[in-house]
């Protein structure tokens, strides 16, 4: 499974891009569509409490190749931003496609690539505040 995350400006963009998307997907008549949903549960930023979203699934079959692919839109704490699931036989054209439907609106990056970077920056903030913190023990 790839995990990928759309980037845009704006709230209204990504909004407009992923209605863009969506809109591809139900209305291609090479590719049948089955929508469904989930509930996943997330931690509300500002409240600290437990929320449940649905998440919507897409599952996705080429009519000519028989490949089968889900994909599943998931919302992130920042409204420009949406992470997007990815499995299945033909998870890089659907990459392309939904690439596609970004008309320089926003990007398209690699989840795992920005979560490690970020993680890492993390860590190094935790070592020089722990040397700080050491330091100023002395």
């Amino acid at each position: 499974m790839g995990f990928k995350r759309i980037v845009t400006k704006s709230e209204e963009d990504l909004n407009r891009i992923m209605s863009d998307v969506k809109g591809w997907f139900k209305e291609n008549p090479v590719l049948k569509t089955k929508i469904t949903s989930e509930k996943r549960k997330f931690m509300d930023p500002e409240t600290k409490k437990i929320v449940e979203k649905d998440i919507e699934s897409f599952n996705i079959i080429d009519q000519n190749t028989k490949k089968e692919t889900t994909v599943k839109f998931i919302p992130m704490l920042k409204s420009n931003e949406m992470k997007i699931e990815i499995g299945g036989d033909n998870e890089s054209t659907i990459v392309g496609k939904i690439k596609n439907q970004l008309k320089d609106r926003g990007t398209l990056k690699s989840y795992t690539k920005d979560a490690k970077k970020a993680l890492n920056e993390t860590k190094l903030l935790n070592l020089i505040k722990e040397v700080l913190h050491e330091t100023k023990l002395r």
